[in-house]
């Protein structure tokens, strides 16, 4: 089993738009987990959901798995928005920087760390796994393809190799499924999240899901599904190339060695230098004459 390409064939050959889909899917797993951190451009517009206070002065609050971010209605720019890390920070401190009462910046962490867990995390490593494990499968081949008179180390390549395609698409698959499971979730807990939030706060909470998120977990499930899907085709046809080699290698041996033993078994007739040649036959006799003696 090995993958291995000719120097010949261009990057398409060779499966480089396979290997391009890693780019954007792990830069949307990192804007997606990367939302209401900061106040960089673009990352405040990446939450989960959006709570607005309609009874006080328009505060309102924008959620991400790992950050919050809080804004006022009177707020003209960007610059304005505060956005803070929820990672290892009490309620209290974020509600002092945040400059937002403490209840209301309880209530929507509560209702993100109830509808929205974060596995979202878990398929990105599963993901980051995966292709690490892809990596070492091809730089394995290559080794093994250097090998030619060693059976024993041919023997510990060829297994590692195996053990390396099986963590490869069991990894990349993982990460689909956690992502496919991640995105329907997120959708359908974002839809009832109205009657949600009903519960406390009532029509007094105006609740905005976050549309951007959830497009990037979206194009996440289906950039890792072609991921997956390519390098499980590029790993399936070169074994079965490799099996048919296996197959056609006795018989092309041992069509050559048949060969090879007629030429040795009819060689060519060679004419001795220490032989006499036969004497040519009497001529016959002209015009009844007798012949010559």
């Amino acid at each position: 089993m090995a993958i291995s390409f000719h120097p010949s064939e261009s990057v398409f050959e060779r499966g480089g738009p396979i290997y391009i889909l890693a780019v954007p899917i792990l830069l949307f797993y990192s804007l997606s987990l990367v939302g209401c951190i900061s106040v960089s451009p673009g990352i405040p517009g990446i939450f989960l959901i959006q709570l607005q206070d309609n009874t006080g002065n328009g505060t309102r609050i924008q959620i991400g798995y790992f950050g919050v971010c809080s804004a006022s209605n009177s707020s003209a720019s960007a610059l304005e928005t505060l956005c803070k890390s929820t990672f290892g920070t009490s309620t209290a401190e974020l509600s002092t920087g945040l400059s937002i009462p403490q209840d209301f910046l309880q209530y929507g962490l509560d209702v993100r760390d109830t509808a929205f867990p974060s596995f979202l995390p878990v398929g990105a490593v599963c993901f980051l796994l995966g292709t690490l494990a892809f990596i070492l499968l091809k730089m394995t081949l290559r080794t093994l393809d250097d090998i030619t008179d060693d059976e024993n180390k041919e023997e510990k390549m060829e297994s590692r190799a195996d053990r390396l395609s099986s963590a490869t698409s069991g990894l990349l698959w993982a990460s689909v499924g956690i992502a496919l499971t991640v995105a329907y979730a997120s959708t359908v807990t974002l839809s009832g999240l109205a009657f949600v939030t009903g519960t406390r706060f009532s029509t007094a909470t105006h609740v905005v899901r976050g549309t951007t998120l959830e497009a990037l977990q979206w194009a996440i499930v289906g950039l890792s599904a072609l991921f997956a899907l390519g390098v499980r085709h590029m790993i399936r046809s070169n074994d079965s190339s490799d099996d048919d080699d296996q197959h056609q290698n006795p018989a092309t041996k041992a069509l050559s060695g048949s060969s090879t033993a007629q030429g040795v078994s009819r060689p060519r007739p060679t004419l001795q230098s220490g032989a006499r040649s036969a004497p040519p036959p009497p001529k016959a006799p002209i015009l009844g004459l007798p012949a010559k003696r």
